[in-house]
């Protein structure tokens, strides 16, 4: 009899103590979406964005080739529910970091070197 009480019991404990799983839902529709949600805080992993086909929808996301890249690349793709929108391209330099050069070349265009603009060509 006792046997039988533990056995239940031990059905009775393995039953209450199921564990309930369920998929996390993606915070953003699409790519555009999670790119507004940035601002102009930009992860450190992405070296450029620019519209995949013209639209605000469907963006190219250029990530750098490394472990921090690619973290990032799964991170967006579990952010964003429809995955059609993402492309990614493998890039060297992170958009900070280029960012950060353009602010100290500046200095030079109170200079009067003859510079007149720098600007990003986040594809290239």
């Amino acid at each position: 009899m006792k046997k039988l009480f533990a056995f239940v019991l031990s059905v009775l404990l393995v039953c209450a103590c199921t564990i309930i799983v369920s998929a996390a839902e993606a915070k953003y529709s699409t790519a555009g979406d999670l790119y507004q949600s940035w601002g102009e805080d930009i992860p450190d992993y992405i070296c450029g964005m620019w519209s995949t086909d013209g639209s605000f929808d469907n963006l190219t996301f250029g990530i750098q080739n490394n472990a921090a890249g690619n973290a990032g690349k799964q991170e967006i793709l579990d952010l964003v529910e429809n995955d059609a929108s993402l492309t990614f391209v493998y890039q060297v330099f992170s958009r900070n970091y280029l960012l950060q050069i353009q602010e100290e070349i500046y200095e030079y265009f109170q200079k009067d070197l003859g510079l007149v603009s720098t600007g990003l060509d986040e594809i290239n």
